[in-house]
């Protein structure tokens, strides 16, 4: 690839003619360069809808893609951004977003890719089927610009096709089917590097150059920061090849100037929304080795990618053989063999050596999804393969001489085959061996075959391309379904299909009859980002685009604390969704122990009124807005906060529990190791009320303890799901409960046991006080996602809380006139409105909008003057 070799196949050019002979490459209909290109792109596409057949997805199967991320995340976001086209969401601010926070580094990280826009054809429970489209299109795309890359650059002729198809299907792309927000970048990868290399000779070609790498950086500023630094490496290997290329120096680094500064508006404004969003502070910059480099070869064959635990590099045995050939072929200089294996090096030294690493992903580690820049490896493969099997059919006695270095090669692979069996390599199993043993084989029986004579050279080609589709199909279906299928078998599209249908139904009959500005929860998951999916105001998102301190301060109301997000999972006290503004309730069951209205929906789910919750806005009473929070127990947290009402009564009563251990030990407060087999710490409880009894154990995020109720199991508790406020429902007076946590590790540490009753009659007070305070701020106005009106008529001056991140962001305006918004309880945001009748008006504004707007301006500016440079002059040919 780079370097890839703008001289080699100058120096082949007056062999070409044993290429024509041997392959038949006469002025015909497989010559056409449309038609090749409208191949590379169409074969990938029905190789797409095999490998889905294969899967059992639909609509070929029952199975759906809905998995792993793409079920978590990315469904729910695509949904929600052809939303954004019909709702008052934009591309500013983002309320189904926890409390709320800016749009545009989520934005940039998934949602900048061009293609999304087919999904409008694919809306509600057609959203799969359209995402499967989406992917089938980067493929075919990524395809086809492979094949302008191999036809242009190197030499035209329909075998390519095999090339540009084993882009198409490498392994990055099956093994992470279900982060389609990367493959946009990787299906124009191609034509950058393309044009990138023209424009080192030709100076016309950096109009192309720069517009492409825009897009590519644009579509996904992360897989741009990685291509940075691939660039980079590209031009390095460039001067190996030929030193000259060193004058070309200050046009790489202006070029790459004007493209960052035209991206400026997007790339300033995601930088600044991803401030306090997935810190650095942790990343680990240790100097060793991520996995034995021995073993990573094996990631070369068909089928050996069936996890995650090593980087994925397959692009087929057939690319895999032909680039060997590139090595060993005499038709390339040594410098251009060094230059290109200095590029295959650095690489894989990035992904052995963890520092180097975590350079490549922004100075940080990746969490679950690693090695995120390994398609370069591919690429670079692809492409010397293509070099090295021309370089084959280019020897002047090719027949002796190319049976020699197809032998060779055959004798290396085999070799390392057999070596992996001996050293008990994990990623070649029986099933593996033969799979590839058979492929190697073939593979180069074929090649024999084609250096015979021209029609068998033909022939066997041809045998080779359907060869290795198979290849290609039987990788992706292994690599796909052992990643992400569960015994085999992928989740049922009818499944998702009846859950949306359900869930989107009681949503829009909550819209229907309540047009205002709300949140709403349920008491199950589809998945976490359901208010993104559903367009509503809710309490959950999962995402690596959230605020480390918003998820924190979430802690003190009981919410569980994952990596990088928090959710609602299941719900809270009833306090935190009055206080929160959740004013509708979607259950599983048919009653709650919350004091909600059961609503008249009939459906698969319930959907319950809460009549006692506040605004989203409203009137907070004196010294609220400077509360902090103090060490006690989450609970009692919520007794303070209720307190500034004066309502004279807490809601939440504490609970007598007696406590014993069995086969187990307290070594110190609250610190307990097992004993015996079945080590446990057990909690006993007299009911004293019928009043709703909630439960928290204050501990460890992460540690081994399965929580058992009267006897019944319930959920491995310590964890980062269910680490939360639970609610063990309404008992009798008198009668005992019984918490059990059974220690599944060594030892467990729980520094405070929380068992709250809920008084009823003390919540119905406070509530009904909050809502009478805040009688006087009417009712909040959403004209679009990013701008709210509301007006106020307080008797004195007062402090207006909203509950929803604090960000200097919103611009906010009484009667026209500039108002300063302050930070209130430490998170959220507060105003000090003046007493009398005033009109509010809160827009927010992306931080770095105006700055970022400047900064592209200057860059097309740039460009522009460039473009005028490039119309002036041209290159010294380096040749």
């Amino acid at each position: 690839m780079p370097n890839i070799g703008i001289n080699s196949m100058k120096d082949m050019s007056g062999q070409n003619q044993n290429l024509n002979k041997v392959m038949c490459m006469k002025k015909n209909f497989t010559d056409n360069k449309i038609i090749i290109y409208v191949s590379a792109f169409l074969l990938p596409f029905v190789m797409s809808q095999i490998f889905f057949a294969l899967c059992d997805i639909y609509p070929y199967g029952k199975g759906s893609i809905l998995v792993s991320d793409m079920n978590l995340e990315f469904v729910n976001f695509y949904t929600y951004f052809i939303n954004i086209f019909k709702t008052k969401n934009d591309f500013s601010y983002m309320f189904a977003k926890t409390l709320g926070g800016d749009y545009p580094g989520l934005a940039a990280f998934q949602l900048h890719d061009p293609l999304l826009l087919i999904l409008f054809f694919f809306r509600g429970d057609k959203i799969v089927m359209g995402i499967q489209l989406m992917f089938s299109l980067q493929i075919s795309i990524a395809g086809l610009s492979a094949s302008v890359l191999l036809n242009n650059r190197y030499r035209k002729s329909w075998t390519s096709l095999l090339f540009s198809t084993a882009y198409s299907f490498c392994a990055f792309f099956f093994g992470n089917l279900v982060l389609t927000i990367y493959f946009g970048c990787l299906a124009i990868l191609p034509l950058v590097i393309y044009f990138f290399l023209r424009s080192l000779d030709e100076k016309k070609a950096l109009i192309p150059y720069t517009l492409l790498t825009v897009l590519y950086i644009f579509i996904n500023f992360h897989m741009g920061f990685m291509l940075v630094i691939f660039l980079t490496l590209v031009f390095v290997s460039r001067i190996i090849a030929d030193p000259k290329y060193i004058t070309r120096l200050w046009q790489f680094v202006n070029s790459g100037v004007i493209i960052l500064l035209i991206d400026g508006f997007f790339l300033i404004r995601t930088g600044l929304s991803l401030i306090g969003e997935k810190t650095v502070d942790g990343a680990d910059y240790g100097i060793y080795r991520r996995f034995p480099m021995n073993q990573l070869f094996a990631n070369f064959f068909s089928g050996s990618s069936r996890n995650g635990l090593m980087p994925l590099i397959y692009c087929s045995v057939a690319v895999l053989f032909f680039t060997i050939i590139y090595f060993i072929s005499g038709k390339f200089s040594i410098r251009e063999k060094l230059a290109n294996a200095f590029l295959l090096v650095s690489i894989f030294v990035s992904m052995w050596i963890n520092l180097i690493d975590a350079v490549w992903h922004g100075f940080n580690n990746p969490e679950g999804f690693y090695w995120r820049y390994a398609f370069f490896i591919s690429f670079i493969m692809v492409v010397l393969a293509y070099k090295g099997f021309l370089a084959l059919y280019m020897e002047e006695n090719r027949e002796k001489k190319g049976k020699i270095r197809v032998t060779a090669v055959f004798a290396i692979i085999a070799v390392y085959l057999l070596w992996t069996v001996i050293s008990h390599n994990a990623y070649i199993d029986t099933e593996r061996l033969v799979v590839n043993a058979v492929l190697v084989v073939c593979v180069f029986g074929i090649c024999l075959i084609c250096l015979r004579s021209e029609k068998a050279a033909k022939a066997g080609f041809f045998l080779l391309l359907i060869l290795s589709v198979g290849d290609m199909l039987y990788n992706a279906e292994v690599i796909f379904t052992n990643n992400y299928a569960i015994d085999g078998a992928f989740p049922e599209m009818a499944e998702f299909k009846e859950e949306y249908n359900s869930i989107d139904s009681a949503v829009k009959y909550v819209k229907e009859h309540d047009n205002g500005f709300y949140r709403i929860e349920k008491d199950f998951d589809r998945a976490v980002n359901d208010p993104a999916m559903f367009d509503y105001i809710g309490l959950s998102h999962d995402s690596s685009c959230e605020k480390d301190e918003i998820i924190d301060w979430l802690k003190n109301f009981g919410f569980c604390r994952v990596v990088y997000y928090t959710h609602y999972n299941g719900g809270n006290t009833s306090f935190v969704d009055t206080f929160f503004g959740v004013r509708h309730f979607i259950s599983r069951f048919d009653g709650l122990d919350k004091p909600y209205k059961h609503a008249d929906y009939s459906g698969k789910y319930h959907v319950y009124d809460n009549e006692y919750a506040l605004p989203l806005v409203f009137r907070a009473p004196d010294g609220l807005a400077e509360y902090t929070f103090s060490e006690k127990n989450i609970f009692e947290k919520q007794n303070d906060i209720v307190a500034y009402w004066n309502t004279g009564n807490d809601i939440y009563k504490k609970a007598v529990y007696d406590i014993s251990v069995e086969g187990a030990s307290e070594e110190s407060p609250g610190h307990y190791i097992r004993t015996g087999d079945d080590g446990c710490v057990v909690y006993r409880i007299s009911v004293t009320g019928e009043h709703p009894l909630y439960y928290y154990f204050d501990g460890p995020d992460f540690q081994g303890g399965d929580l058992y109720i009267d006897g019944e199991y319930t959920v491995p508790y310590f964890t980062e799901t269910n680490h939360r406020v639970m609610c063990a429902g309404k008992h009798n007076t008198g009668e005992e409960i019984e918490f059990k946590l059974k220690l599944t590790g060594d030892e467990l540490y729980v520094k405070e046991p929380c068992f709250y009753y809920e008084d009823e009659d003390a919540f119905k007070k406070w509530a009904e006080t909050a809502q009478d305070n805040t009688q006087r701020i009417g009712t909040v106005n959403e004209i679009s996602g990013s701008h709210l009106r509301f007006d106020t008529n307080l008797s004195e001056n007062g402090t207006v809380i909203m509950t929803f991140p604090y960000d200097t962001a919103w611009k906010i305006k009484c009667d026209g006139k500039p108002l300063k918004a302050a930070k209130a309880m430490e998170v959220l945001m507060s105003l000090d409105v003046p007493a009398g009748k005033h009109s509010i008006e809160m827009k927010y504004i992306p931080h770095g909008t105006a700055a970022g707007l400047i900064v592209s301006l200057i860059g097309i500016a740039l460009f522009i003057i460039e473009l005028k440079s490039i119309k002036k002059t041209s290159y010294t040919a380096l040749q």
